[in-house]
Parts: structure tokens; C-alpha cells; sequence
């Protein structure tokens, strides 16, 4: 659960295996709730809905950086526009 054909694990694909999975299946493969396996596989999920969810607020464009530059920029020119500079 959660790897590829060639080995490579994915929390997404452990988040979207364990989605597909009924309660019984969980229960048959890991135990039950409050078996030390099962707990330990329901606190692996957790922490992967939890990264993933910290993931999309995640700035892959790198624009935070260029805001700050233009935003500092065009307080500079307002300031000069008062006479502050």
C-alpha cells in the first residue's frame, strides 16, 4: 500500500489506497481499532493527511519573494510621492 510497481512509496497513494479501504479491510489487515498495529498504521495516515494539507499552502511559484519586492518598491514610490524621500 502506498508504493508503485517499482517500490517507490507515495503518501498519496497511501491516502488514496486507505480511502478505497472499508473499515473491515482495515480491521482485517491491520487489527482492530486499538491494536498497537492498527493504531500505529491510523497515526501514519493521519500524518499524511496532515502534511499533505500543510502542502497546499505551500509556495511552489516562489511569488512570495517578488511580492515583497514590489510591494517594497511601490512603498518607496508613494513615499517619494509625498516628499518622504
Amino acid at each position: 500500500m502506498g508504493a508503485n510497481d517499482a517500490g517507490d512509496f507515495s503518501i498519496q497513494r497511501l491516502l488514496s489506497a486507505d480511502a478505497k479501504m472499508s473499515n473491515a479491510g482495515r480491521d482485517a489487515m491491520f487489527g482492530v481499532a486499538g491494536n498497537p498495529r492498527r493504531d500505529a498504521y491510523n497515526a501514519i495516515v493521519d500524518l499524511g493527511r496532515a502534511v499533505t494539507n500543510v502542502n497546499q499552502f505551500r509556495n511552489t511559484s516562489r511569488t512570495g519573494p517578488i511580492s515583497d519586492g514590489a510591494g517594497a518598491a511601490l512603498g518607496l514610490y508613494n513615499d517619494s510621492k509625498k516628499g518622504i524621500i
